[in-house]
């Protein structure tokens, strides 16, 4: 049954994934809708199941030596729960940013900087290695400093995501020094 709950669930990181490429950018509102729609259902077999977690595609990317990077991805009662709440958030996001940002021309880009930032935000949560955290940690913040400085001529967005770049990089040392730890 878990099994099932993890591979529906990065099937609705896919599907995410594939509408953010398309051109409208109403599609990839109703790809967030019914990927968290399909996660909170997840969620609710995994609590009437009573199955805790599962370990989710385990690909060995990289071999050196004695040493492997592999990517695979858990998938549990905490991450899905957190799917389900970071896709409505973001969600709801869109929703207001088209009303807010109705004659900003480039609404379509922050659509996807946002969608983009969902897909990193989502990889983090269910990295099951360190050098996946490291990856998703680098999209969150690569994505924030994107979001922040949006509007790149107002001199507080600039300075607001210069500061996270600057706090990105303290984590960055910690994460690392817990790979080569590990």
């Amino acid at each position: 049954m878990v099994g099932m709950c993890g591979v529906l669930g990065l099937v609705s990181l896919l599907i995410m994934g594939i509408f953010l490429f398309d051109k409208t950018k109403e599609n990839l509102v109703q790809a967030i809708k019914y990927s968290g729609l399909m996660n909170l259902l997840l969620l609710t077999l995994m609590v009437v199941s009573e199955e805790n977690e599962m370990l989710l595609m385990k690909w060995e990317w990289v071999k050196l030596g004695g040493y492997s990077l592999s990517i695979s991805f858990r998938y549990d009662m905490y991450t899905c729960s957190f799917f389900v709440v970071a896709l409505y958030v973001t969600w709801n996001i869109l929703i207001f940013s088209f009303y807010y940002m109705s004659t900003d021309p480039r609404v379509d880009l922050f659509c996807k900087y946002l969608g983009l930032f969902l897909i990193a935000m989502l990889l983090l949560v269910s990295a099951e290695g360190f050098f996946q955290l490291l990856i998703g940690w680098e999209g969150v913040g690569i994505m924030s400093y994107l979001l922040i400085s949006w509007w790149y001529a107002r001199s507080d967005a600039n300075t607001a995501a210069l500061q996270a770049i600057f706090y990105n990089r303290i984590g960055d040392i910690g994460l690392v020094i817990m790979l080569v730890w590990s």
